[in-house]
Formats: C-alpha cells, structure tokens, sequence
C-alpha cells in the first residue's frame, strides 16, 4: 500500500474513532471529552488541508457531483456547529466563557454533535470506492471476501437496531440532552453500538452510491 494512501486511512480511522468516543462522555469523563473534541478538531483540520484542491474546486463539483458535494457541505456545517455550540457547555477548554451549561445549550449541541457523526459517516461511505479496495489490500490474504461481506452487513443490521434501541432519533429531533444509558450497559457496548451505528450510515451510503454508479455505467455502454 502507497505511503500517502495509508496515512489517509489512517487519518479516517482516527476521525471515524474520534467522533465515537466523543459519545461515551459519560464514560470517558468530561475532561477528556473536551480534549478528545479538541484533538478531533485538528483531525479534521488536516482532513480539509489534504482535501484543499476539493474545496478550491467547490462550485464546479456542485455542477459535476451534487450529491456527494452537498453531503460534503452538510457535514462540515454540522461538525461547525457542534464545535461552536461546545463552547457555551464546556468546562474545561474554554472554562472561561461560564455559560454554565444550561440543559437547553447541551440540547443543541447534542443534536450537532450527533447529525455530524451521520453526516461524517455518510460522507465516509460516498467515497467508500476508494476506501474499499485500498481495505482489502491491507487485510490478510487468508481473510475471504465472502466472509468481510458477511461481518459487513451483519455490523450494518446490528448498527440498524443499535440507533433504534439508543433512541438515537431523540438527539438529530433535539428532544433530549444526554444519550440514553441502558441498564448494565457499560463502555465496550456503548462504544461498539455507536461505532455499529456509524457503520451502518457508512455502508448504507456507500450501497446507495454504488448502485447508482453501475447504473449510470449500464445506461453509458447502452448509450450510441
């Protein structure tokens, strides 16, 4: 695997990783919480550095890719707000705004911060095209097709039930300020849920995408 390619992935991973524990604040503590949002914010801010050119050429891929740019757009406005709207509930990093917190400010940030996990797991699964290949090249030569297929769409129905079970809706309709703790749930099964669910929202989009693409190229070798 190229150099570039793998620090790129890696890099997702990191962000993908990331977004998940900031999830867990119950677990993690809020300390480490806000210092975790911190470390994610400059992941990201390198993300975009890498991506430059994409955003130099922003309105023609509106013109060429509207979907995928749109999602794109979508995904930075809600990491900005999640970013933005942590600041008036923060407590450690920016300790100095005392905006005490109010369960109205946690509401809101609650909804962006859980819209820009979908959102990047979206975005994450439109590019999968490129994501895919470069994966199974990193995976052992021992591990079938057949059988990452199958862990994949098994991970994807488990994240499906896990945003049902977690109530996940409440947030993205910001109906509440906390995620929801289940009885004897503990920080593996909160993580993994989570991780499950961004799965899920990766390997929907990246199923939706690519259906469209083999039926764009079916009508391009019809066409005269």
């Amino acid at each position: 695997m190229q150099r570039h390619v793998a620090i790129r992935l890696a890099l997702d991973a990191g962000m993908a990783v990331s977004f998940v524990l900031l999830m867990a604040a119950r677990y993690t503590g809020n300390n480490v919480h806000e210092w975790l949002g911190v470390l994610l914010f400059f992941l990201v801010m390198v993300h975009v550095r890498i991506h430059a050119a994409w955003w130099r050429a922003l309105l023609p891929s509106l013109r060429i890719r509207p979907v995928r740019t749109v999602v794109t757009l979508f995904t930075a406005l809600f990491f900005a707000g999640a970013v933005v709207s942590a600041v008036p509930v923060s407590e450690t990093v920016f300790a100095f705004w005392h905006g005490h917190g109010s369960l109205g400010a946690r509401g809101v940030h609650m909804f962006f911060a859980h819209w820009a996990l979908l959102m990047a797991a979206v975005h994450f699964g439109m590019y999968g095209s490129g994501v895919s290949p470069a994966v199974g090249r990193a995976l052992p030569v021992f591990v079938p097709s057949p059988l990452c297929r199958l862990l994949a769409w098994g991970t994807a129905l488990y994240g499906l039930w896990a945003f049902v079970s977690r109530e996940l809706v409440l947030p993205l309709l910001m109906q509440t300020s906390f995620t929801l703790w289940h009885e004897g749930d503990g920080p593996v099964l909160f993580f993994l849920d989570y991780l499950a669910v961004f799965h899920a929202a990766a390997w929907l989009s990246y199923g939706v995408m690519s259906f469209f693409s083999a039926r764009a190229g079916r009508r391009e070798r019809k066409s005269p």
